[in-house]
C-alpha cells in the first residue's frame, strides 16, 4: 500500500514537473517572438509601440486564438511584418486593421464588428439566454401547478 502512494506521489511530481517546463519554455517562446517584433528597426518609438499593440490585438488567421506575436506560423511572422511595413509607411492604426480585415475577413479581430455576417455571435448569447429562461419560468410554474392540492 506504501509503495502504491508513494508511486503516485512520484507520478503527479513528474507531470507537474514536465507541465511547468513545458509553461516556461511557451513563455520564453513568446518573449523571443515578441523580442523577434521589437528588433525590427522603427523610424520611432511610437512606431514601435503601434506594431507591438497591433501584433497582440491581431489574430492569426491559421491558428487558433494565437495573437501575430504568440503565433509560430509563418502566415503570423508574414502578416507581423506587414504591419511593421504599414506601420514605418505612416498608415494608421485603422487603416492597417481595415486592410488586414479585407484581407482574412472579421476573424482577424478579437472583438469582430456588428454586421450581417456577426450578428448571430454577438446576439447568440442573447438568445439562449431567453430559451433558458422561458424554459425554467415554464418549468416553475409547472411544478408549481403540481404542488397545489
Amino acid at each position: 500500500m506504501r509503495k502504491g502512494y508513494f508511486f503516485v506521489l512520484w507520478l503527479l511530481s513528474g507531470f507537474a514537473l514536465l507541465s511547468f517546463s513545458a509553461h516556461s519554455s511557451a513563455m520564453v517562446e513568446t518573449q523571443t517572438r515578441q523580442q523577434n517584433a521589437e528588433t525590427f528597426q522603427f523610424s520611432s518609438l511610437e512606431n514601435q509601440r503601434l506594431a507591438l499593440k497591433l501584433g497582440k490585438e491581431l489574430r492569426c488567421p491559421q491558428c487558433q486564438n494565437q495573437n501575430l506575436i504568440e503565433s509560430n506560423s509563418p502566415v503570423a511572422q508574414d502578416l507581423l511584418l506587414k504591419v511593421y511595413e504599414q506601420v514605418e509607411a505612416g498608415a494608421s492604426e485603422r487603416q492597417i486593421v481595415e486592410y488586414m480585415t479585407y484581407r482574412f475577413g472579421d476573424m482577424v479581430h478579437y472583438q469582430p464588428p456588428f454586421n450581417s455576417h456577426t450578428a448571430l455571435l454577438w446576439l447568440g448569447p442573447l438568445f439562449i439566454l431567453a430559451a433558458l429562461s422561458l424554459v425554467i419560468f415554464r418549468k416553475a410554474k409547472w411544478l408549481q401547478k403540481d404542488s397545489q392540492p
